[in-house]
């Protein structure tokens, strides 16, 4: 838990309670008429849903906001969506621990939403190199579930890109990628090439790219700010409520 008094958080819930999946919730600052807009956190390999909420303070305050524990353990305190051996033909997946996460995140999102009273139609994720791989997998292919995606660091697996056959529920879908030329882990050739995949989908993509290494730097905090704050504006959701 963080002690941030900045951050409202909920008690973390039992594993089985939403989806088999542990997250901390923070509720919005700002008060909007109707139900909030989500954004859902998905951190890195061997981390844990405490990892992002220091973010929280930065994005815009109309959302609520969940951060969640990928399913799978990855070394003391920390887990991951999908196990990763690197073997000397490359990186290879734990495709049986990618599918049941990908699965799931749509059940999760849908009674997050439904229980804490968020707007299913404004769903966010916000991922960090495998969170924001699970987080392009998911809009590539269960679109419904999501409006957009921020993603620092990802990449794609081969197995997501190649079952992709009809773009068409990606239309009005927009993405923020933004990546470190310094990335030793998840070089940025491979973000080019994620780019690249992205621009024939007919998705709303902007792409940026970053003098730093695997992290997410204050410049990257700023660019996430202020697109997620345009989305929102743009898709209308409504303002906030002043207070007298």
């Amino acid at each position: 838990m963080s002690n941030d008094p900045g951050i409202s958080l909920i008690a973390t819930l039992r594993p089985d309670d939403v989806a088999g999946l542990t997250y901390e919730l923070v509720h919005p600052t700002e008060a909007v008429h109707g139900a909030p807009p989500l954004l859902v956190l998905l951190h890195g390999e061997g981390s844990n849903e405490h990892d992002l909420l220091g973010l929280a303070p930065y994005l815009d305050g109309r959302c609520m906001i969940v951060s969640v524990r990928a399913p799978f353990q990855s070394g003391p305190g920390g887990f991951a969506w999908f196990r990763t051996s690197y073997t000397a033909s490359g990186a290879m997946i734990d495709e049986e621990q990618e599918m049941a996460s990908r699965r799931a995140l749509p059940r999760f999102i849908r009674e997050v939403a439904r229980d804490h009273g968020a707007n299913p139609a404004t769903v966010y994720l916000l991922g960090f190199s495998q969170g924001a791989t699970m987080a392009l997998t998911l809009m590539l292919t269960d679109p419904t579930h999501v409006a957009g995606v921020i993603g620092f660091g990802s990449r794609l697996l081969p197995q997501v890109t190649s079952r992709m056959h009809d773009t068409r529920g990606l239309q009005g879908k927009s993405v923020l990628l933004g990546h470190g030329v310094l990335d030793e882990v998840v070089p940025v050739a491979r973000a080019r090439s994620v780019r690249s995949f992205l621009l024939e989908t007919g998705l709303d993509l902007d792409y940026r790219e970053y003098s730093t290494g695997h992290d997410i730097s204050g410049a990257c905090m700023r660019d996430a700010t202020a697109w997620l704050t345009g989305r929102l504006d743009h898709v209308g959701v409504p303002p906030r409520v002043l207070q007298s």
